[in-house]
């Protein structure tokens, strides 16, 4: 009995240990394929600069992916044809909060270099 425990328990931290980081990593760079387009960036400087822009906002990222999950659930129950317009909706929101973040990220440089 101790021993179906301790597997449990280890298949859980394992689980845990291994979809928490990507679920972090998701949310960090979230922005660059944005800042490769916007910013003209190399990939590696696109990398780091959304992980230095979404510093206090992975949370937020990673409730919109929690909340674009069920409007592209809705889209393919929609016969498939309905994941065109959820992507088109999820994007635009994505491509907004990126606009935003970046917006106070640039007075953020302003203010430190004033």
């Amino acid at each position: 009995m101790l021993a179906g425990i301790f597997k449990i328990v280890i298949i859980g931290l394992r689980f845990v240990l291994s979809i928490v980081p990507g679920i972090i990593f998701a949310s960090k760079l979230s922005f660059v394929q944005y800042l490769l387009i916007d910013k003209q960036l190399t990939a590696i400087d696109a990398i780091k600069t959304s992980w230095e822009m979404t510093n206090g906002h992975a949370i937020t990222i990673f409730i919109m992916f929690l909340l674009s999950a069920p409007l592209v659930i809705l889209g393919l129950l929609a016969l498939i044809a309905g994941t065109i317009p959820a992507s088109m909706l999820t994007d635009a929101a994505f491509a907004s909060f990126y606009h935003s973040v970046d917006m106070e990220h640039n007075k953020e440089i302003i203010s430190e270099d004033g």
